[in-house]
This record gives C-alpha cells, sequence and structure tokens, in this order.
C-alpha cells in the first residue's frame, strides 16, 4: 500500500525537474504565457513518458503525506466493498417490497438502497476527513479542437489571475494519446479540501464568472483511488458535489454579478409557492385541465322610444349603431334610406336595396367578348349564304382537280354496264308489260260487264 500512497502523491503534485510543468514558486527559462504557447496539449503526444502538462500557482502545498493516504485508502475500499454487498442483498431479498407500502409503513427496494449508500458516502467522507487526504478537484472535459483554448485560460489564471489567490492552485491537462479516446482531454483543478463546499463553490464561481468554464463534477481523490466510479456496483455517487445545482446557482450569481437579489413586498408573498404543495398542485393541474375562457355576450338594450308619437317608427333603426361593425353599420344606412324613399313604410312595394356591383374579372371579361364574337360571325354567315342564292351543282375531277358543268357532264359517255345490272332491267322491263297487258285486258271487260247488267 506504500507503493500505491507514493504513486497516489505523485498523481496530485507538480513533479520536480519535469520538462512539462510550470511553477510560480520556482525559476523557469519560460514565462507562463511562453510556456502555455509552447506546450499545447493537442500537440504534444502522451508516449507513457508525459501523460500531463502541469501548472503549479503561489504557494500551493499537498495537504497529506503518503501514509495518510494508504490508511484513508485501506479503509475507503472495505467500507465499499462493504456497501456494494449490502446494495447486492437488497436486489435478491425478497421480503424487500419493490414499491412502499404506506399502511404497513414498509419502504421500497430504492428507499432502502438510498439510505445505505447515503450513510457509506458520509462513511467515506469521515475517512477522509480523518486521515487528511481530503484533497480533490474540479473535472473539466474537452476534445481535440478546445482543449488548447480552455487550457491557455485556465493556466494563465492559476500562474496570476482570479484562481491564484483561490484554493485551487493547482491545475493539470491530458496530453494526446494514440488509439482510442485519442479526441478526448482532461483538465483537472486542485483543491486541498474537496469536502470544504465553500471554497469548492467560490472555485466555481470563477471558473464561469470569469473564464466561461462550466465543469462537470467535483471528486475527492480518494474516490478515484479506491476504484469509485459512476459504473461501480455499490451505487453511490462518485462526485461529492451536486455539480448541476451548484452549476446552475453558480450562473445565477453570475447574472446578478454579485448583488444579492431584492426582497419581495409583503403583497407579493402570496405568488411564492410552497415546495411541500408543489406535487399536489401539479396533480390537480394534470386531473382539472383548465376551461378555456368563455366569451361574453353583451345583453341587449331596450330600444328607446321616439319622442313623437305622431311619426311611424323606424323598423330599421338601433340604439347599437355606434357599436356594430363598419359593414353592418352601412348596411343598416341603406335600408334606412330605403325606408325614406318608400313613404316611410306605409307602401308594401318590394324594392331590393341596392348593392355594390362587384367588378368583373379579366378571365370573365375575356369569355363575354368570345362569346359575342361567335355570335356575329355566325349572323353573318347566314346573310352570305342567303344573299348568294342556290349554287350550281359541280363535281370535282379525279386528275385535274376542275369542275365541269351540267352540259358538259350529258355529253360524257356512259360508262359499261354489268350483266347483272342489265338482268334486273330486263326483269323489270317484263313486269312493265304484264302490267300494260293487264290493263288492257281489263278495258276490255269492263264495257262488256255494263251491258250484261242492262240487259
Amino acid at each position: 500500500m506504500t507503493s500505491t500512497a507514493a504513486k497516489v502523491k505523485e498523481e496530485a503534485e507538480a513533479p520536480q525537474g519535469y520538462k512539462y510543468s510550470w511553477s510560480a514558486d520556482t525559476k523557469s527559462e519560460f514565462s507562463a504565457d511562453e510556456f502555455v504557447a509552447k506546450f499545447k496539449p493537442s500537440i504534444i503526444t502522451d508516449d507513457g513518458s508525459k501523460p500531463w502538462i502541469w501548472m503549479c500557482g503561489p504557494g500551493y502545498k499537498t495537504p497529506y503525506t503518503e501514509e495518510d493516504a494508504g490508511e484513508a485508502m485501506l479503509e475507503g475500499v472495505m467500507k465499499l466493498t462493504e456497501t456494494a454487498e449490502k446494495v447486492e442483498a437488497i436486489q435478491h431479498d425478497a421480503s424487500i417490497p419493490v414499491r412502499a407500502n404506506k399502511k404497513t409503513g414498509a419502504k421500497s427496494k430504492k428507499e432502502v438502497r438510498e439510505e445505505i449508500q447515503a450513510e457509506a458516502k458520509d462513511a467515506l467522507r469521515a475517512i477522509a476527513q480523518k486521515h487528511r487526504f481530503t484533497n480533490g478537484k474540479w473535472l473539466c472535459y474537452g476534445n481535440t479542437g478546445n482543449i488548447d483554448g480552455i487550457w491557455a485560460k485556465l493556466a494563465r489564471s492559476i500562474a496570476a489571475g482570479p484562481l491564484s489567490t483561490s484554493s485551487a492552485r493547482l491545475g493539470k491537462v491530458s496530453t494526446a494519446k494514440r488509439g482510442e479516446g485519442a479526441d478526448s482531454h482532461v483538465i483537472c483543478l486542485y483543491l486541498p479540501d474537496i469536502f470544504d463546499e465553500t471554497a469548492a463553490r467560490d472555485v466555481l464561481k470563477i471558473l464561469i464568472q470569469e473564464h466561461g468554464v462550466i465543469p462537470s463534477g467535483a471528486k475527492p481523490d480518494l474516490y478515484t483511488h479506491i476504484g469509485l466510479d459512476s459504473k461501480h456496483k455499490s451505487g453511490i455517487r462518485s462526485t461529492a458535489l451536486r455539480d448541476s445545482h451548484d452549476a446552475s446557482k453558480a450562473t445565477a450569481f453570475s447574472k446578478s454579478k454579485g448583488k444579492t437579489p431584492e426582497p419581495k413586498a409583503e403583497n407579493e408573498k402570496a405568488d411564492e409557492v410552497d415546495p411541500s404543495d408543489h406535487k399536489s398542485r401539479t396533480s390537480d393541474t394534470k386531473k382539472k385541465p383548465a376551461s378555456p375562457p368563455q366569451k361574453v355576450k353583451p345583453k341587449a338594450q331596450p330600444r328607446k322610444e321616439d319622442d313623437d308619437d305622431d311619426k311611424p317608427s323606424n323598423p330599421f333603426a338601433s340604439d347599437d349603431d355606434e357599436e356594430l361593425p363598419a359593414s353592418q353599420k352601412a348596411q343598416a344606412a341603406r335600408r334606412e334610406a330605403l325606408f325614406k324613399a318608400t313613404g316611410n313604410g306605409t307602401t308594401k312595394q318590394a324594392v331590393a336595396i341596392s348593392k355594390p356591383k362587384v367588378p368583373k374579372s379579366k378571365i370573365e371579361i375575356a369569355k363575354e367578348t368570345a362569346t359575342l364574337a361567335k355570335k356575329q360571325s355566325g349572323t353573318m354567315k347566314a346573310k352570305e349564304r342567303a344573299n348568294a342564292g342556290p349554287k350550281p351543282t359541280a363535281r370535282r375531277t379525279d386528275v385535274g382537280g376542275d369542275t365541269e358543268s351540267e352540259d358538259e357532264v350529258a355529253n360524257t359517255p356512259t360508262p359499261p354496264v354489268s350483266s347483272k345490272a342489265r338482268g334486273k332491267k330486263r326483269a323489270a322491263e317484263v313486269s312493265d308489260d304484264d302490267d300494260e297487258e293487264e290493263e288492257e285486258e281489263e278495258e276490255i271487260v269492263k264495257p262488256k260487264a255494263k251491258a250484261r247488267r242492262r240487259k
């Protein structure tokens, strides 16, 4: 354990005579700005001998010894192992329900597990304070594209800036790696007592306000060296402070620029929400959704009576003309004018109220023009046909395409007749001859019949 403790102290203390280390308490061939500009974490590659670039501010000292670190790590490992076993036993214990029962007072598995984890976290803090192994760091992550800028701001601040007067006067950044994870870098800003929440939050405010850097969390060195991370079986939180909560508080503090908020007036206290009633209020709002605002209709006012009883009343008159829209006012005015023009309502003749004409579109005008032109052209053609009279019949020849008159057609030789046509013609002539003979016989028979009748 002694060799392990010595290694732990080397990781939290800037090594002497290391090329990639700068300290404000020792003389160096480079100034802080020159050192930062010369040794950039994205360019220097770790080959096993240069994993970190260090920057040490004035008056920083490691608060613990190797013996203290070794004893604290031994007790911490034992406590962490014990807690992991308890958490695993809770998971397999059938007597502990998955959900809490308020009637019987039984706690759920989650509640029992959280109690054991909170107890273990307090025990680890007590072990660190007992052995003065309270060293810890704020963690900031970056990639190859932005790590040089972040490290330059923080390193200059540690050397002779806002961080040089804070408790975080030691920092280091990881150099470039080969293979997997080559693009990721981490910056560690060390504090002598990470469990001192006031000092840790002061450093957080400087990081956010002065440098625009929000760290991911504050982690004790004890947690690092006993193997407590976010994937540990015990389920203990791997950071000492609630980083997201503290970051939001520091952001609000930076917006107010250190000014305390003005106290609320007495009449504004009613607007404050009680944290204990927050869940019940949110559940009530979910069960009963807010109904949309209903429109309130104005009450109808009775029409004022006319002072002169002799004049007939106007059925289109209204006392609410001032509240009507412009279109309804114009319509009411036209009705009133029509009422006066028809003799104050004594006639029963229906008169159409004039409405404003809507101008026709270009398409409608074009359609009407085309229809009118078509009608006119049809009328003109009919007149021309009537004036021209009947046209002489003519036919077009197959060869030249010229027309021939009726005389020319009459003089043209008839085409030859087929045998079938000649047969039909003969049959027709025979039938005509038979009809003529029958008529002659009837003429001869009729006088003889008349003579017989006379006798």
